[in-house]
């Protein structure tokens, strides 16, 4: 299930996740931009995000 989906104000008001988990993902995803999916089984997905980090990298190396 995409990240986006758990944190919309629908998902929340419905209590698809609990508070807590709805502000650890909110910690996690929005200022790194990461992660783009968790899956059903809680796995949580990064290879949407490996150009990114990748990017981001090699801008710190110049």
């Amino acid at each position: 299930m995409c990240v986006r989906c758990l944190l919309s104000p629908a998902a929340i008001a419905e209590h698809h996740v609990s508070l807590g988990v709805t502000c650890g993902l909110r910690h996690i995803y929005f200022p790194n931009s990461l992660p783009p999916c968790v899956h059903h089984n809680g796995e949580i997905d990064w290879h949407y995000a490996e150009e990114e980090l990748e990017e981001a990298h090699a801008a710190m190396l110049v």
